[in-house]
């Protein structure tokens, strides 16, 4: 049974199930009995679920590809990050090392003023 058979099916079951034919909009006017009001309203229905399942389709694609770029992305972001860290873990070590130069300069500074003044 397709689609379209087992909603028209469905629709006429409502149709039938109520009072009167206004339950069920745009089945058309006299001149078209309301069994091929009912199959035409499947048949829309039918399309415009295949279409949105066409763009449900184009979706998932675009989603692909988006995760694909991002894991991309998150690989070139991984390694700027090591090298950001590599950097400012070195940057580190030459603050401390100019610390450390700076105090020897200052000893070294000391220690020749003393001997210039013990001359």
């Amino acid at each position: 049974m397709t689609i379209k058979s087992t909603i028209a099916i469905m629709l006429l079951l409502t149709w039938m199930g109520s009072s009167s034919c206004d339950m069920i909009p745009f089945l058309g006017d006299d001149s078209e009995p309301v069994a091929q009001g009912v199959m035409r309203q499947a048949e829309q229905l039918a399309t415009q679920a295949e279409e949105m399942a066409a763009v449900a389709v184009q979706m998932q694609e675009k989603a692909k590809a988006l995760k694909e770029e991002y894991t991309l992305l998150q690989k070139e972001a991984d390694v700027v990050k090591a090298k950001w860290e590599t950097m400012e873990e070195q940057a580190q070590d030459m603050k401390t090392q100019a610390g450390e130069m700076k105090s020897r300069a200052s000893q070294m500074k000391k220690q020749a003023e003393k001997l210039s003044s013990s001359k």
